[in-house]
């Protein structure tokens, strides 16, 4: 017979990954007939794996704050729980989409299930954009609980489908993303124990976790409740006080079953018990049952869980289980090893005995003899030791033991097969180099981390140069339904400051007044220094823009602005005369280098824009293909971006150079997106968006990002800067949807009604549409060709007050940027000078 320890050595090394618990992927059919329960067994063609998906309780919740965006804040502490569904996971090698299925009548099987929403996620985030599977989920947990089950079943999916893929992404990277499908998905990426901000998605893991086993009934009534109803029926002023981290720290100390029952707190409970009064009675009920510790709804409900277990099961659960509306699951804390996903504990892993110490070797000397050398039969053997000792072995039945020992020459044949085939391959994972195990920090959205690296597969640990430093943005805050809260658009609303931050003086707190010193002569130093060839009409082509003798050309700077504002306010300088060491001297100079290089990398992209949209003008003069024509107008933005490329690795800073370079990519990006929709002339807003984020907020986004990671500051406040940067690009994209019908050529620097006639369907027009969109669409379509489209446009969008609409939600993307940087930055002019910038943007008339 072959050895659990050495089956799952072998076995692991021919599939290209590690022996994990919870799952085996199965790669032949042999394997199959000594499988039990969750080991889920296929043909040689495809691999399978059967993944449990946990549940969660919230052993506490508070609700901090409701946001601008409509969501709220909370805090709390989740924990994984031994009741849950399975997820079974194979490629789809005959197809070229997704197959669900599901047992549980009601759950959606189309591509709003979180499953294929993460299936389809993994593809995007990967590029495997080929790889489709069959996915079949056993539901056992129940819709509209507060356990996570959805949210558990996507996680599940992501975690399977890497494996399936080959493990194409850290773990650190699903985490990432995880954020983008909805707010508890991250929890079930930790191990087991996690203290959740945020909408949940900001996951801080508790490593070791909580232990496993501590027992717990879950009570379930036959009562649907919906999380926004619950939320409707909040009352703010009865949330509690409690310090959400002091009660973290609590049961880390004390332990789940020696907390003290004030300590288990819940805000959503009392307005779940508002809306469903027969939920309160029902946990009062609970309460009066001898042996539990503890009694709490999880989550928005409607399940209660019980921790400890009751004196009488027996009476317990027939007064309870077997009442008409009423289920009762009872289970155990549980966590996962590093590297391995949870486990089942109601099905535990059974393979067969173990074998003589020979006999594993004469299976090494096997496979040497088809090809392998030695030392790397050994690197297999070492890389695959410490996951095979951890595999959990139990005794298998005598049927399962005398077909083991009857065939257990033909299953070392079948894994050496196997392995040889995959080794064989050009593409094999078997060879590959990749990180088994991550410890994460997550702060937000753009925070870091930091990668441990354990043992590879048959190589010494090496960096993977394909993960990323920074956290990519899911972008998903588009904040369409959330109403201003009062800033001042063009004098119409009442001026609305963030607290703390002073008042406008022209003096003191004046974006421009008091960057002034710094950006003045940004353009020059560009045109004079920077800019340079031996090619008279390409430099004076890449010079067009930083030399014009009126001004004109340089715009309105925004970004330069942007970056040294941010850089003087990150290091508290009350005074833009104040450069008194030789670290404020140098970290000035970087600064002052990256807003020449944001500049830079903006303008070229506008050579570009012009030529792709053919514009006529440009900051009030000629466009620069008009004045060079098209090739050296491209040619002239290739070059600025190569400049700006040499004198962004001179800063020396790998973080911020991939932070800069990926505005690079995203401006590609928005113009194939602007292609696309130029061609149908229809966009939904959301895609719209994104698009502007792309073309416009990119940038200054991470242009801001890049001057925090200059400043060396914290996470927090990086993440703020980013935050900044983004919502200002998002407002001043809108802001210029907006003017486009209210400007005039003059004022604009460009054409009035430029988006319209070139066929373009802006956000007045988005909002127009879904009011009219039975009559504007069609006009869309064909991109305002025929006679009167336009003036059909405009009439829609003047009843369906669509540049007000636009005008609001740029107020709203503004006031995000304002409370960012008043929530990151210590007070000063320039903090608030930030504020009062954002402020301009949505206020400006060119």
């Amino acid at each position: 017979m072959i050895s659990t320890k050495m089956f799952a050595l072998l076995f692991a090394a021919a599939c290209g990954v590690s022996p994990v618990n919870g799952f085996v992927s199965s790669s032949t059919s042999r394997l199959g007939t000594i499988q039990k329960s969750h080991l889920h067994a296929t043909t040689a063609e495809s691999e399978s794996l059967s993944l449990f998906s946990p549940c969660k309780i919230n052993l506490f919740l508070r609700i901090i704050r409701k946001r601008p965006d409509g969501f709220h804040d909370l805090a709390s502490l989740f924990q994984a729980v031994g009741f849950g569904d399975t997820l079974t996971l194979s490629l789809n090698n005959y197809g070229d989409a997704d197959e669900f299925t599901c047992n549980m009548e009601g759950v959606p099987t189309d591509s709003s299930n979180l499953v294929l929403r993460a299936l389809e996620l993994m593809r995007e985030k990967t590029g495997k954009t080929n790889v489709h599977f069959n996915a079949d989920l056993f539901k056992r947990c129940p819709a509209q609980a507060g356990l996570g089950g959805g949210s558990a079943n996507a996680a599940t999916a992501m975690w399977g489908a890497n494996e399936l893929m080959g493990r194409p992404a850290t773990l650190e990277q699903l985490i990432e993303w995880s954020g983008a499908l909805g707010s508890d998905i991250t929890f079930f990426l930790s191990r087991g124990t996690a203290y959740c901000t945020g909408r949940g998605e900001i996951m801080t893991p508790i490593d070791p976790p909580l232990p496993s086993g501590a027992k717990l009934s879950i009570v379930k009534p036959n009562l649907g409740l919906s999380t926004p109803k619950v939320f409707k029926a909040l009352d703010y002023d009865q949330l509690s006080t409690e310090d959400p981290q002091m009660l973290c720290d609590v049961f880390l100390r004390e332990g789940v079953v020696n907390t003290d029952d004030k300590y288990y707190i819940n805000d959503l409970e009392q307005p779940a018990f508002d809306c469903l009064p027969e939920l309160k009675a029902l946990k009062d009920e609970l309460l009066q049952v001898e042996g539990f510790d503890h009694v709490m709804m999880s989550g928005s409900g409607t399940s209660i869980f019980c921790i400890g277990e009751p004196t009488d099961k027996d009476a317990f659960m027939k007064e309870f289980d077997e009442r008409d509306g009423v289920s009762v699951f009872n289970a155990a804390f549980i966590n996962r090893e590093e590297g391995s996903w949870f486990q089942d504990p109601s099905q535990p892993l059974a393979i067969v005995d173990e074998p003589e110490e020979e006999e594993e070797e004469e299976v090494v000397a096997q496979i040497i003899e088809e090809g392998m050398t030695a030392e790397e039969a050994e690197k297999v053997r070492k890389s695959r030791l410490r996951a095979a000792e951890a595999m959990k072995e139990s005794s298998p039945s005598e049927s399962d033991n005398n077909i083991a020992t009857k065939d257990s020459d033909a299953i070392k044949s079948s894994i050496k097969s196997s392995l040889l085939e995959q080794a064989s391959k050009k593409d094999s994972p078997f060879w590959d180099e990749e990180r088994t195990n991550l410890q994460t920090q997550l702060n937000g959205l753009n925070g870091h981390s930091r990668a441990v690296d354990l043992e590879q597969h048959l190589s010494d640990v090496s960096d993977d140069v394909d993960a990323p430093i920074n956290k990519p943005d899911p972008l998903d805050e588009w904040f369409l339904h959330t109403v201003s809260l009062g800033i001042s658009i063009n004098g119409e609303r009442a001026n609305r400051l963030p607290e703390g931050v002073a008042t406008l003086d022209p003096h003191v707190n004046d974006p421009f007044f008091l960057s002034h010193p710094d950006v003045n002569d940004i353009s020059a130093t560009i045109g004079n220094d920077l800019v340079g060839t031996d090619h008279p009409v390409l430099n004076s082509a890449a010079r067009y823009f930083f030399n014009s003798e009126d001004g004109k050309g340089k715009g309105k700077q925004v970004r330069p602005v942007m970056v040294m504002l941010l850089s003087r306010a990150m290091m508290q300088i009350n005074s833009h005369l104040e450069t008194s060491t030789p670290h404020l001297d140098h970290t000035l100079k970087s600064q002052r280098r990256l807003a020449e290089i944001t500049e830079m990398i903006h303008t070229a992209s506008l050579f570009h824009d012009d030529v792709i949209d053919d514009a006529d003008t440009r900051r009030g003069q000629p466009a620069a293909h008009r004045a060079f024509g098209n090739k050296m107008a491209i040619l002239a933005g290739d070059y600025l971006l190569a400049r700006a490329s040499i004198y962004l690795a001179r800063l020396r800073n790998v973080d911020v150079v991939e932070c800069m370079s990926t505005t690079i990519e995203h401006l590609v990006r928005g113009e194939v997106l602007q292609i696309k929709d130029s061609r149908t002339g229809v966009a939904d807003m959301e895609g719209y968006l994104r698009k502007n984020f792309y073309k416009t907020a990119s940038l200054m986004a991470n242009s801001c990002k890049s001057a925090a990671l200059l400043n060396h500051a914290t996470p927090d406040v990086v993440n703020a800067a980013y935050r900044y940067g983004k919502h200002v690009g998002v407002a001043f994209q809108l802001i210029d949807d907006a003017l486009d019908f209210e400007g005039s050529a003059a004022s604009l620097g460009k054409p009035a009604l430029a988006d319209l006639n070139a066929g373009l369907s802006t956000a007045p027009v988005l909002f127009a549409a879904e009011s009219y969109g039975d009559v504007l669409i069609p006009a869309m379509a064909r991109k305002f060709k025929e006679a009167g489209d336009i003036d059909l446009a405009l009439q829609c969008i003047q009843e369906a007050d669509g540049v007000r609409r636009t005008k609001e939600l740029a107020a709203v993307h503004a006031e995000t940027a304002m409370e960012a940087v008043v929530g990151a930055l210590a007070p000063s002019p320039f903090r608030d000078s930030l504020v009062h910038l954002a402020s301009r943007v949505v206020n400006r008339s060119r």
